[in-house]
């Protein structure tokens, strides 16, 4: 199990969320007075509660940030922004052709790299620098982010490899 996993994530928070409840109900944490020791119970229960919903939603966080994974195969093919001003053409041999890009006239070739998380690094022969954002709930789309400007577009999938 990869420390960056998941996994490893579920297991380190279920394990904190573990130690903190018992830690909530232990004797020692419920006070001497008698009037408080009637909500003791209470209180740890709804913090129980609490770290519960924050955990999931950490976890469902990360999951949605750190999904999607991209495969050579189903990246080959070409990809159009909506108005269709932009195009990429991905290769099987990790090449590519960019058209219609921001301030570029005609077809420009370059390189793609697959990274972690969905993420695709895309380098240009005349050095602008892209990268691409793969979503596990949109796998037919992804978002091109340029390295320079931080401007992003939209591509989506138009034919196979």
């Amino acid at each position: 199990m990869n420390a960056d996993s998941p996994e490893a994530s579920r297991v380190f928070l279920a394990v904190l969320l573990a130690s903190t409840c018992a830690w909530i109900m232990t004797p020692s944490s419920i006070p001497a007075k008698k009037e408080n020791r009637a909500l003791a119970p209470l209180i740890g229960v709804a913090i129980f509660v609490l770290i519960g919903v924050a955990v999931t939603g950490i976890i469902e966080q990360r999951s949605l940030q750190t999904n999607g994974s991209v495969t050579s195969s189903a990246l080959l093919g070409e990809w159009r922004t909506a108005d269709g001003a932009a195009r990429l053409l991905f290769r099987p041999d990790k090449t590519l052709s960019m058209s219609g890009a921001a301030g570029q006239s005609g077809s420009e070739d370059g390189e793609y790299e697959l990274q972690s998380a969905g993420v695709v690094l895309v380098n240009l022969k005349n050095g602008k620098r892209f990268a691409a954002h793969f979503r596990e709930f949109t796998p037919n789309q992804f978002d091109l982010v340029d390295a320079e400007t931080q401007g992003v577009r939209v591509f989506a999938k138009v034919s196979g490899g």
